[in-house]
């Protein structure tokens, strides 16, 4: 799955966390962790909490796939393993620390205020979403301190609302695929590439508890920056960022920078500036997640109300006055123009294919992939009229000798992705390896 890149991908465009606030619950001093889990997921849940703490400081909202027409026991089965309170929500229900709260059966659940509200859904069962619908309030609610744990299931719910729980700066746990009975909902959020962690469900809270306590402080607040004096520390990471992404931040909003640089030392449990330089230095995953961490997928266009605004009120009526009835008005919207593509998510047989990881796939720009061979001018001229015109593409074939597989020919196929949810709409682009190629030479076509 790729979609398109706007110019307001960077945190840079997104309203402050102050302004935002008046939209959010007030910061409490434990976090909320939302918990998705489907198929296979009650002996991952049952691990989990046998080895919780009694008081983890926290609070806990399960969201598992019911059967619409029958009664839960979920919370009853969870109560066996925890000595938290176990209870199944009731509309407006607040939330506490140290309880677990489960979703009742044919409900969709959301929190804001920090109370949790139940929904009647409206789609047909086998395409509900309910565990990307909690996790979207979770993000909006909690904002970077939001915790979102995927556990065994069946399909992709979640992988949605992961993006959304990253996006707002908050953690990603999923459970580690071979262990899960059904490993597709975490093999889909594993595939964004935007996961934190990936665990076994027993090996969870211990790495929880000393999450919330690096990130958190007493006070309840998100630490959002480096201690003092520690800002010229910057510089280096600055340097070994644009080293391994050719990307420079250093003229990159300073609060912006520290505040996911303070996160991304407290996922790793460092506490000082010169260790994390340090473990940046010998472990390139690392500034790849922090790389992805300082860009945010778009998930909404209008940011800036005032702004657009302002154009709606006084900019646009004059261009408009100014132009007769038969002329035209043509707009451009920087960072779309060019058509720029990011991958969001592939699957294995991509991976296995083409022997790149998820690490060196998601996020990047389509075209950079395999050392520039999927960039090719007819393939870019395709692709960008997919999105605008809702048309789709079969049988496009690309011949090349390829890194690991020498000559092949890959054939195309593409359509738009509609999104109901409030996301951007995506490319599903489908490839497909032909063994006889079609030509003789290996140049890319």
């Amino acid at each position: 799955l790729i979609h398109q890149v706007d110019g307001n991908s960077l945190e840079n465009s997104r309203p402050r966390a102050d302004d935002r606030k008046k939209m959010t619950s007030k910061r409490r001093s434990w976090p909320i962790v939302g918990i998705g889990a489907s198929a296979g997921g009650q002996s991952a849940l049952t691990a989990f909490f046998t080895a919780m703490a009694d008081e983890p400081g926290m609070a806990f909202v399960l969201v598992q796939h019911l059967a619409p027409d029958h009664k839960s026991i979920l919370a009853e089965l969870i109560q066996h393993h925890t000595r938290m309170p176990v209870c199944e929500v009731v509309d407006g229900m607040e939330v506490s620390a140290n309880r677990v709260y489960v979703i009742p059966p044919n409900c969709d659940l959301a929190l804001t205020g920090g109370r949790l509200h139940l929904f009647t859904p409206f789609a047909p069962r086998g395409r509900r979403l309910p565990i990307d619908f909690f996790f979207r309030s979770l993000a909006q609610d909690q904002q970077d301190r939001a915790i979102g744990i995927i556990l065994s299931g069946t399909g992709s719910d979640g992988t949605l609302g992961i993006r959304a729980i990253k996006g707002e700066g908050g953690m990603v746990m999923i459970q580690a695929p071979e262990s899960a009975e059904y490993d597709g909902m975490p093999r889909s959020a594993g595939a964004t590439g935007l996961v934190d962690f990936e665990l076994e469900p027993e090996q969870m809270p211990e790495r929880l508890i000393a999450y919330c306590k690096h990130a958190l402080s007493g006070s309840g607040r998100t630490v959002s920056s480096l201690p003092p004096g520690e800002e010229k520390s910057l510089d280096k990471i600055f340097i070994l960022l644009r080293n391994q992404t050719g990307h420079d931040f250093s003229q990159y909003k300073p609060s912006t920078v520290q505040r996911r640089i303070g996160r991304r030392m407290a996922l790793q449990q460092i506490d000082t500036i010169d260790r994390y330089i340090a473990y940046a230095q010998q472990t390139p995953a690392e500034l790849t997640a922090l790389f992805r961490d300082l860009l945010i997928g778009v998930t909404q266009f209008f940011r800036d109300p005032e702004a657009f605004g302002l154009l709606e009120q006084q900019v646009l009526p004059k261009l408009i006055a100014e132009k007769g009835a038969a002329e035209a008005i043509r707009i451009w919207t920087p960072g779309c123009s060019t058509g720029e593509l990011r991958v969001i998510m592939a699957n294995r047989a991509f991976y296995r294919t083409f022997q790149n990881s998820a690490e060196e796939a998601v996020g990047r720009l389509l075209y950079e992939l395999d050392d520039g061979q999927w960039d090719i001018p007819a393939l870019r001229e395709l692709l960008g009229k997919i999105l605008p015109e809702n048309s789709i593409f079969n049988g496009y074939e690309v011949h090349s000798v390829w890194k690991h597989l020498g000559r092949r020919t890959m054939r195309l196929n593409a359509r738009q992705i509609v999104n109901t949810a409030g996301e951007p709409n995506m490319i599903l682009l489908a490839i497909e390896e032909c063994w006889e190629s079609t030509r003789e030479d290996g140049e890319v076509g």
